[in-house]
């Protein structure tokens, strides 16, 4: 049918941009009822669900950034902390 093939064609072009990773996730995520901003009838217009995919690529990246900073974070601390370390001169030690 050239309904359903022009429908394919629209839903591919329209998620190219996305990565495989958040358009399996929100497939899944769609039928296992997750998504409740979408009927429950239909599946998602290309626009939903390209936004769909990128709020979830979003979340994801925030959270990284959020772990990144974290780290980098604790780093610096124990960096810091060892610097002062190594700075102190025990009363024991003589010059």
């Amino acid at each position: 049918n050239s309904d359903d093939e022009g429908m394919s064609l629209a839903y591919g072009m329209a998620l190219e941009t996305v990565s495989k990773w958040s358009l399996m996730e929100t497939v899944k995520r769609i039928l296992r009822g997750e998504v409740k901003t979408i009927s429950e009838t239909f599946f998602p217009s290309t626009c939903e669900f390209v936004r769909l995919c990128r709020d979830l690529e979003e979340s994801l990246l925030t959270t990284a950034s959020l772990v990144r900073k974290a780290v980098v974070n604790t780093r610096t601390k124990a960096l810091k902390e060892k610097g002062r370390r190594e700075n102190i001169i025990p009363l024991t030690k003589t010059a």
